[in-house]
């Protein structure tokens, strides 16, 4: 009889000590979740002030090469284009086979590396007539268009 009680009394204390560790087992992984979860948060926080950053970056790269008036023979001054420049209406118009970018005031400020004959003929015809764009956004995102 008193051997029947040990052996409960050691199984109890060994059921026991299972459910302690089970709940200690349960709450440490609770805690790697929510670590790993945070992580993921900072992660993807982290990453969209990085895409941010980028996007910002080639903004400022078009910029500067505008400013820099790379490939352009034109005869009006330079500082006659930068001013031109600072308008935020801009068109793309066919220029000696590739595409240009016009002022607003018609002064060509780039020449994009895109031969109008590799595009679809519904590019060739609205570029044809120019395309018009009403600020730097819309003017980049059309230039990473063709340039792609």
């Amino acid at each position: 009889m008193v051997k029947k009680r040990w052996n409960q009394a050691i199984l109890a204390v060994l059921l026991l000590a299972t459910l302690v560790l089970s709940t200690v087992c349960i709450l440490l992984l609770c805690g790697t979740a929510k670590r790993a979860d945070a992580q993921a948060q900072a992660y993807q926080a982290a990453k969209q002030q990085l895409d941010a950053d980028v996007l910002e970056m080639k903004q400022a790269l078009t910029v500067l090469t505008f400013k820099e008036c790379t490939n352009v023979s034109t005869s009006s001054p330079v500082e006659d284009v930068e001013a031109d420049t600072r308008s935020n209406a801009f068109s793309l118009r066919e220029s000696n086979g590739k595409i240009g970018v016009y002022t607003e005031a018609g002064s060509l400020i780039r020449l994009l590396n895109v031969d109008v004959s590799t595009l679809p003929k519904t590019d060739r015809d609205r570029l044809a007539v120019g395309i018009s764009v009403s600020s730097w956004k819309e003017l980049i995102a059309l230039i990473e268009d063709y340039e792609e």
